[in-house]
């Protein structure tokens, strides 16, 4: 089925969706008899410093995706890949926990400031898109293929709490923000960008930098 994309957003299937993690499961198990060391899962929509996979193999985690931000639609906030629980929960919310929906924008923000604006190796329970995989983690089972009986979407979120509950803990660095290229006009801040990498910033400068382009 077509991939169907524009300046508002992307539209995945269902078909689409398990396509591409079936693709993944496959990378995994050529890893595997390969007998490769690690594996990273990059989007082809990403643009990275050239510095990055140093950083995440430094990381030594199972496994680490790196943090980048994205407007899901043209006037939402910048929010990054990563989750604190669910689906996209961003908010810290205890079970059985409630809160006014003011109370959960201000937890989100809180959230979001934080790995914005204090560089470092966050543990979380939801990532993708540009993530290293330890050998570690694919030979305890670590894929992507759907979970029975759970209806979350997207196989990002089957991967995650399969790994959970294969005790594989989940980490987001944030010292190498990529540049998401979401829509087609963020072509033009490619350059942008490109010089941001090159001036070796400080980590929160860069965030700070790189969230304004997106």
């Amino acid at each position: 089925s077509p991939y169907e994309r524009s300046e508002h957003t992307h539209l995945w299937s269902e078909s689409l969706v398990w396509r591409l993690a079936s693709l993944k499961d496959a990378i995994i198990d050529h890893a595997l008899q390969a007998d490769y060391d690690a594996l990273w899962l990059l989007d082809t929509d990403l643009i990275v410093s050239p510095i990055l996979l140093q950083r995440l193999c430094a990381c030594n985690q199972p496994v680490v995706s790196e943090v980048f931000w994205t407007r899901w639609t043209p006037n939402a906030p910048p929010l990054p890949n990563i989750w604190y629980r669910d689906f996209y929960t961003l908010a810290r919310i205890e079970r059985g926990e409630k809160i006014t929906p003011e109370e959960q924008d201000n937890r989100v923000g809180y959230f979001t400031q934080v790995i914005a604006k204090v560089p470092g190796i966050y543990r979380v329970h939801g990532l993708g898109a540009c993530t290293l995989l330890q050998r570690e983690a694919l030979e305890v089972g670590a894929r992507f293929s759907e979970i029975g009986g759970l209806s979350f979407w997207g196989e990002d979120r089957h991967f995650c709490l399969r790994a959970e509950a294969l005790g594989i803990p989940l980490f987001a660095d944030t010292t190498l923000p990529p540049f998401h290229l979401y829509r087609p006009h963020l072509l033009s801040r490619l350059p942008s960008y490109q010089t941001l990498v090159k001036q070796a910033l400080e980590p929160s400068a860069l965030n700070a930098r790189v969230i304004q382009l997106c």
